[in-house]
């Protein structure tokens, strides 16, 4: 009774309506939890079960592995002009702003899947929120080990 995972993508059926639906992620609790625990750690539910589902997510709703990795190869270009104690963050900030607007035209054009843009959205809108308090640097260097969980996860196909 209930959701049954049926298929290869890993679709449910739902036996109460008689209809198929395709897994979800909550955005939301990923923006209300963050990346890092109160002291400041990765917190390690990001890093396993988080990322797998994501990365579940993302491949079930049609992201290719050339789209995650063409924005994983961004932002970790981005992330390799940083100096090691984030001095240059200011520097930085509006590249990691400008990955909003790439996805949404890549989704406009139908190169990239909008379930792709719901995932970078709600993570540069997490770095937006800590650079407000601060916490910028950290938060990016944060998403960038969440990104790459994703992409090491993200299904073979």
């Amino acid at each position: 009774m209930g959701l049954e995972k049926i298929g290869r993508l890993g679709s449910m059926y739902d036996n109460r309506r008689g209809s198929y639906n395709k897994p979800t992620y909550d955005w939301n609790r990923l923006k209300t939890m963050k990346y890092s625990d109160k002291d400041g750690n990765l917190r390690e539910q990001l890093i396993t079960e988080d990322a797998k589902r994501v990365a579940d997510y993302l491949g079930n709703n049609r992201t290719s592995s050339s789209q995650l990795r063409q924005f994983y190869g961004e932002v970790k270009g981005l992330e390799l002009r940083l100096e090691k104690n984030g001095s240059n963050f200011s520097n930085i900030y509006p590249f990691i702003l400008m990955l909003k607007p790439k996805i949404a035209y890549k989704v406009t054009r139908r190169v990239a899947q909008p379930s792709f843009k719901e995932f970078i959205d709600t993570n540069i809108d997490i770095i937006i929120a800590e650079n407000k308090n601060g916490n910028g640097y950290k938060a990016f260097t944060d998403f960038c080990v969440f990104f790459e969980c994703i992409v090491g996860y993200f299904p073979k196909k």
